[in-house]
């Protein structure tokens, strides 16, 4: 357990992607609890459409941003090769 403890803390990349990661759970967990909230006050929508609403937008977000993030990668790539 500890040689694998010192492997994490050894490398600081390591520890700004825990971050970084975690930083995204908190948001989508802020997302997640506020976005049925606001759509029952707001909108007054019942608990079904609440459960679908809430959760369609941040699912399809995420469902679509690898290729999005795989297309600037290559545009950056490939913008790299030419310099």
């Amino acid at each position: 357990f500890w040689s694998f403890v010192t492997v994490i803390f050894r490398k600081p990349v390591v520890l700004l992607l825990m971050a970084v990661f975690m930083g995204a759970n908190f948001v989508a967990t802020i997302f997640l609890t506020w976005t049925p909230t606001f759509l029952v006050e707001k909108f007054h929508f019942d608990l079904a459409k609440v459960a679908l609403w809430a959760t369609a937008f941040i699912n399809l977000a995420g469902a679509g941003s690898p290729r999005r993030r795989s297309r600037l990668q290559d545009y950056a790539t490939a913008e790299t090769a030419r310099t």
